[in-house]
């Protein structure tokens, strides 16, 4: 954090923390800088999109993400696709192994006792479980989700598109 504080602003002849207090000045809202991730892609390409760009890299939501292999305009936008796709359903992890099962468990059990108190027989509250246990992984999982861009048509996961474009999608790591 300190050493992103201690960067040049690009533009202003400031650091980003003088830049940040500047800013704070000038607009009258309180802002911080919460957190800090790299992306480092050797041989690939760090694509971005900016949802409701008021113009260039200003916008309430921001997608980064990083792919690798020949850095060509197909890749690029595949990576823009993918962040607004990301934008569109803002998942929670990358792959189900991600997944909490602690919290999976707990949102199984306050849903299997509601079911129970509404007199549901236990095999019905079973299988109810199952395809809500599915769902709840396809809705927060990047790579189970329906690929936005077809309109649900063309599966699960935004692998699906770089697949068609001979762009394997594998993770390599999750935010």
């Amino acid at each position: 954090m300190e050493a992103l504080k201690a960067a040049a602003y690009p533009g202003s002849g400031r650091n980003v923390a003088d830049e940040l207090v500047h800013l704070v000045a000038t607009i009258g809202e309180n802002m911080t800088v919460r957190r800090v991730a790299v992306i480092d892609v050797p041989g690939g390409v760090a694509a971005s999109y900016i949802h409701n760009a008021l113009k260039p890299g200003l916008g309430k939501i921001g997608v980064i993400v990083g792919l690798s292999g020949n850095a060509d305009a197909a890749i690029e936008a595949l990576g823009k696709h993918i962040g607004m796709h990301v934008a569109a359903t803002r998942p929670d992890v990358l792959t189900i192994a991600e997944v909490d099962p602690a919290a999976l468990e707990r949102e199984k059990s306050v849903l299997a006792e509601q079911a129970r108190a509404s007199g549901k027989p236990e095999a019905i509250i079973e299988r109810w479980l199952k395809a809500v246990s599915r769902n709840s992984t396809e809705d927060v999982v990047l790579l189970e989700q329906v690929w936005v861009h077809d309109g649900g048509k063309q599966g699960k996961g935004g692998g699906r598109k770089g697949r068609r474009q001979n762009h394997p999608l594998r993770p390599l790591s999750s935010w």
